[in-house]
């Protein structure tokens, strides 16, 4: 009969599906992570984009620290791979205000008087320069 083998089909592929899905966080922000059992090692693939803190064995924190693409990998005490997500750190849509001004940029959190956010979020924000060779 096919049912078995569709239901095992399922259950082979469906943490390959929880897998592939990304963790979005905004920058200037932290989510927290539940894992399905105790870690090892947590590993950030780009440091200046987010940073990982471990709460306890089961619990890890996912800051964003500037805007980009990175990944972390989690492994059990067994040294297997029991996480591994793609992290997008994002700009908050709301109550956020970018000033540009040439190459400078000047970023404000309005929520509700605008003030001026971390000097990491609005470098992070800018475009990067580049100057022609000499």
């Amino acid at each position: 009969m096919r049912v078995p083998a569709l239901v095992s089909c399922l259950v082979i592929f469906a943490p390959l599906q929880v897998a592939a899905q990304a963790l979005t966080v905004n920058v200037d922000q932290a989510t927290r992570v539940t894992l399905p059992r105790p870690a090892r090692d947590v590993i950030v693939g780009n440091p200046a984009i987010a940073d990982a803190s471990v709460l306890d064995a089961t619990h890890i924190v996912l800051v964003g620290k500037g805007f980009g693409v990175t990944n972390v990998v989690v492994t059990d005490r067994s040294g297997h791979t029991m996480l591994s997500r793609q992290v997008v750190i994002a700009s908050p849509d709301a109550n956020r205000v970018s000033i540009y001004r040439g190459p400078d940029v000047s970023t404000y959190a309005c929520a509700p008087r605008c003030e001026r956010s971390s000097a990491a979020a609005t470098a992070a924000a800018s475009p990067p320069l580049t100057t022609p060779a000499q």
